[in-house]
């Protein structure tokens, strides 16, 4: 998608991913869908101001890779 000119990025970080919580507390659990989640979400662009132009271009391309 970027290479087409679409910034998308990932806004769910577990916190046991984080070093500070990895040092401070203990994981008893794999939480593995937390990490799941983690590896498949992508937040795609969302803003006020993007037009139907901008839309259709996101919506265009990710109809391409996931075909």
């Amino acid at each position: 998608l970027l290479s087409n000119g679409i910034r998308t990025s990932v806004h769910y970080k577990p916190l046991h991913l984080f070093s500070l919580y990895k040092k401070t507390c203990k994981i008893t659990s794999s939480l593995r869908n937390s990490k799941k989640l983690y590896q498949e979400i992508l937040s795609l662009p969302i803003f006020p101001g993007i037009t139907r132009k901008q839309q259709n271009l996101v919506i265009g391309e990710i109809k391409k890779k996931i075909k």
